[in-house]
């Protein structure tokens, strides 16, 4: 039972996976994230703030970067 157990575990994450993959995909995602962070930003401490920027900085790098491998495949 284990086994079958740590199958059917597995078969969910990369089930888990396809969706995630699915969401980010989506042409909308990337303006929805900003939307979320600027809401988040609101009222938040500097501190927060400035970890909203960076996190928003490396989304915006990671987007670009799937893009351009995307194009090039």
């Amino acid at each position: 039972q284990t086994i079958n157990q740590q199958q059917q575990g597995s078969e969910s994450s990369s089930e888990v996976e396809a969706i995630k993959a699915k969401i980010i995909a989506h042409p909308q995602y990337s303006n929805l994230m900003e939307a979320y962070m600027d809401c988040q930003k609101v009222g938040a401490p500097p501190e927060v703030v400035a970890r909203l920027a960076a996190a928003r900085q490396e989304f915006e790098s990671r987007q670009r970067s799937f893009i351009t491998s995307r194009d090039n495949s």
